[in-house]
């Protein structure tokens, strides 16, 4: 019952898990790049009436990296690979951390 939520309406906003209320800040769009095996996939905010961004990490990435909310939705500290549904859940890698 947990969902991604930003912690602010700016660029760079850190990224929590919050209960899932379907608020502003819970509302994210996936977008694909590529039609492959190997899709990647933008995750970006659709909060109103704040700057846009991505869900992403800063480098160097490593476990316990935290994700924060990146301008730029074409780095690839931005994109993330589908990988098989499980059980009716996606789940997503970020590329970068291969």
């Amino acid at each position: 019952g947990l969902c991604v939520d930003r912690s602010g309406d700016h660029q760079f906003a850190a990224l929590l898990l919050s209960p899932c209320d379907q608020s502003d800040g819970q509302l994210w769009n996936v977008s694909s790049s590529s039609f492959s095996a190997a899709d990647l996939v933008t995750i970006q905010s659709q909060m109103p009436g704040s700057d846009f961004g991505c869900i992403g990490a800063s480098a160097p990435v490593s476990a316990g990296t935290p994700l924060q909310l990146a301008p730029d939705c074409g780095s690839l500290l931005t994109e993330w690979q589908q990988l098989p549904e499980s059980n009716g859940v996606m789940h997503y890698r970020l590329k970068y951390s291969k």
